[in-house]
C-alpha cells in the first residue's frame, strides 16, 4: 500500500512537471526542511502546509459580497509577530503584519503570517479586522485602495450582477474584465465588461467590492505584480493556546510558500473574501464554498482572473488549463495523491521518496510540488533577498503596529457608520452613501524613489461609461462569484442588505457523503452551469469549544 501510495504520488508530481509549475518556485535543490532555527523548532508552533492566504498577497475581487458568516467564539489578541530578517529588495516592499483566522477543521483559530508584500502601483493597504455583531464575530476584509483617496465610501448593497453577452475576444492575448454595478447618481447603473490586453508580470485585478458592517466599499480595478514578483508568503501557523496572549512569547515566521506549489493547490472561497493554498480537495471542503481557482467564475463565460493570466502566461502549451483541471480532479478523487498538509508531513513525504527511489531526476524535481521552504533556503535567482537591519526591524516593527492601530480604528468608525444606516424611504429605493474617513494612524503610502528598481506598471485601460441598458444574455440574471461548485449543496440565499442583513451564525458542518459526486474534469472552455435563483450562501463552520495544545 505504501509503495502504490508512492507511485500515486510520483504520478502527480510528474503531471506538474509537465504543466510547468516550477517555473516559479523558490526552493533550493531538495532537502527534508527541518533544521532552521525559528518557528520550524519553535514550541507551540505547527507550521502548515496549507490554510488562508494572506488577503494582502492574493484576494479575490468579488462583485456582489454578503456579509460574513458569524463565528460564535471571539478571537484572540494579536500575537507579537517579529517580521523576518530578510526582505525582497526594493524600497517599494512593505511589511504587513498577520491576523488571525477561522480554521474549519479544528474549530478554532489559525495565525495568518504576516507578508513581504511588494506594494502594487498607486495602492495602499486598509487592513480587515473582526467585527462584533450581535451573535458573535465577523471578517470584514481589507483591501488595496487607491492612494489618493483619504476616505472610504461606503454604498448599499449592490445588485447581483447581469450575465453578460460576452464578445469573443478580439486575440489570444486578451483578459475580460467582468461588468460590475457603478453608483451614479444615487443610483446603480451598470458598467459592460470590456476587452483589455494581458502585461507580462502584471495582473489585472478586477473591480470588486467589499461588505463593511457599514456599507459595502467599491474599489476600481487596478494592475497588481505576478505571484513571482508580490513578495514573500509566509506560511500560515497554528499556536498552541497557551502561548496566546502571553507578553513574552513571540513568533517569527521563517517558512515561505511556493509560487508553483500555488498554482496546483489553489482554491477560492468566495464567502470568506479569501484564497486558500494546499489539500481542501475532499468533497466536504465543497460544502463549505471552496472552489478551486480552475473553475471559479464570473459569469458563464469569464474564469478567476489569476487562472486567466497563468493560462495565457503558458500559452505554449494548449492543454495547459485542461491538463490543470485534471490535476485537481485526480486529487479530488484520490487522497493518495494530495499534498501533505504541514511541514512535518512535508518533509516525511520527502524523506519517504529519497528512501524508496532511485530516480535521480524525480528526486530532484520533488522541488517542485513542495509546498514550504525555509527562508534561508529560498532561490536568490528567482526573489533577491536583502537583510534587514536592527534599524530598520525597529521601524518595520512601528509600520505593523501602526497597521493594528489602523485596523481597530477602521472597525471604529464603520461600525458607527453602520449604527447610522437609515432604512430606505419606498421599496427599492437606496439610501444615500457615507464617506468613513481613514484613521490618520494609517502607515505612510509606499513612494518610488527616482532610480528605484520598481517597475512602472501598464496603462490604466478606459473604462466604459456606466449606463442603464446593459447588454444583457439572454438566460437570467446570475451571481457567481459565490456558488459553490457543482453538486455542492445549496442552502437558501443570505439577504443582501447591510443595514438589514443578520450573517449566519456558525454552525456544524455537513458530513461528506460516502461517495460524492464528481463531474468530468473540463476541458479548456468548459460549459458552466448557471441556476436560476440568486446565489446561496455557503454553510458556515462548524464551532467546538476550544482545542487541545500542540
Amino acid at each position: 500500500m505504501k509503495s502504490k501510495r508512492l507511485m500515486l504520488s510520483l504520478g502527480m508530481l510528474g503531471i506538474a512537471l509537465m504543466l510547468g509549475l516550477g517555473a516559479g518556485a523558490r526552493t533550493e535543490p531538495t532537502a527534508v526542511d527541518d533544521k532552521s532555527p525559528s518557528a520550524s523548532s519553535q514550541e507551540g508552533v505547527e507550521i502548515m502546509a496549507r490554510g488562508p492566504i494572506h488577503e494582502a498577497f492574493a484576494e479575490p475581487a468579488i462583485r456582489a459580497p454578503r456579509a460574513s458568516p458569524v463565528i460564535a467564539k471571539e478571537p484572540p489578541k494579536s500575537i507579537d509577530e517579529l517580521p523576518p530578517d530578510q526582505k525582497p529588495e526594493g524600497d517599494n516592499v512593505q511589511w504587513i503584519p498577520g491576523y488571525w483566522a477561522w480554521d474549519d477543521d479544528t474549530s478554532d483559530f489559525l495565525w495568518v503570517s504576516g507578508t513581504y508584500r511588494t506594494v502594487p502601483p498607486g495602492r495602499h493597504w486598509v487592513p480587515g479586522y473582526w467585527n462584533q455583531a450581535d451573535e458573535g464575530w465577523q471578517w470584514v476584509a481589507g483591501l488595496w485602495a487607491d492612494q489618493a483617496k483619504a476616505d472610504l465610501e461606503l454604498l448599499p448593497a449592490p445588485p447581483d450582477p447581469i450575465e453578460e453577452a460576452v464578445s469573443p475576444a478580439p486575440d489570444s492575448a486578451s483578459i475580460y474584465e467582468p461588468g460590475c454595478w457603478m453608483y451614479r447618481d444615487n443610483r446603480y447603473q451598470w458598467r459592460n465588461g470590456f476587452w483589455l490586453a494581458n502585461r507580462a508580470n502584471w495582473i489585472w485585478s478586477p473591480a470588486s467590492y467589499t461588505w463593511t458592517p457599514g456599507g459595502y466599499a467599491f474599489n476600481d480595478g487596478y494592475w497588481d505584480h505576478s505571484f513571482q514578483n508580490r513578495g514573500l508568503l509566509f506560511a500560515p501557523v497554528n499556536i498552541a493556546r497557551r502561548f496566546w496572549g502571553q507578553s513574552d512569547w513571540s513568533y517569527q515566521p521563517n517558512y515561505v510558500v511556493n509560487d508553483g506549489f500555488l498554482m496546483s493547490s489553489l482554491f477560492v472561497r468566495p464567502n470568506y473574501s479569501h484564497y486558500y493554498f494546499g489539500d481542501y480537495y475532499g468533497s466536504g471542503y465543497d460544502r463549505l464554498g471552496f472552489v478551486p481557482w480552475t473553475d471559479f467564475r464570473y459569469g458563464r463565460a469569464i474564469g478567476d482572473p489569476l487562472f486567466g493570466y497563468y493560462r495565457w502566461q503558458n500559452r505554449d502549451n494548449a492543454g495547459w488549463g485542461r491538463d490543470m483541471r485534471q490535476l485537481y480532479a485526480a486529487r479530488r478523487d484520490d487522497a493518495a495523491a494530495r499534498p501533505p498538509r504541514t511541514l512535518a508531513l512535508q518533509n516525511t513525504y520527502i524523506q519517504n521518496i529519497n528512501n524508496n527511489t532511485a530516480n535521480v531526476n524525480n528526486v530532484t524535481n520533488i522541488k517542485n510540488m513542495t509546498a514550504l521552504t525555509s527562508l534561508s533556503r529560498v532561490d536568490n535567482t528567482m526573489v533577491k533577498l536583502q537583510p534587514v537591519t536592527k534599524a530598520q526591524q525597529v521601524e518595520v516593527q512601528k509600520t505593523a503596529s501602526q497597521f493594528r492601530e489602523f485596523s481597530a480604528q477602521r472597525g471604529k468608525s464603520e461600525a458607527q457608520a453602520g449604527k447610522n444606516i437609515q432604512p430606505s424611504a419606498q421599496p427599492g429605493e437606496l439610501s444615500k452613501p457615507v464617506r468613513v474617513a481613514l484613521p490618520a494612524t494609517r502607515p505612510a503610502p509606499v513612494k518610488i524613489a527616482n532610480g528605484s528598481n520598481a517597475k512602472a506598471p501598464p496603462p490604466r485601460p478606459v473604462m466604459p461609461e456606466p449606463n442603464t441598458k446593459p447588454a444583457v444574455a439572454s438566460s437570467p440574471a446570475t451571481h457567481h462569484e459565490a456558488l459553490p461548485r457543482p453538486g455542492s449543496q445549496q442552502v437558501k440565499p443570505a439577504a443582501a442588505p447591510a443595514a438589514a442583513a443578520k450573517p449566519p451564525v456558525a454552525q456544524a458542518r455537513p458530513a461528506a457523503p460516502a461517495a460524492p459526486p464528481h463531474p468530468a474534469p473540463a476541458q479548456a472552455a468548459p460549459a458552466h452551469p448557471a441556476p436560476a435563483q440568486a446565489a446561496p450562501a455557503h454553510p458556515a463552520p462548524e464551532h467546538k469549544e476550544g482545542k487541545k495544545d500542540k
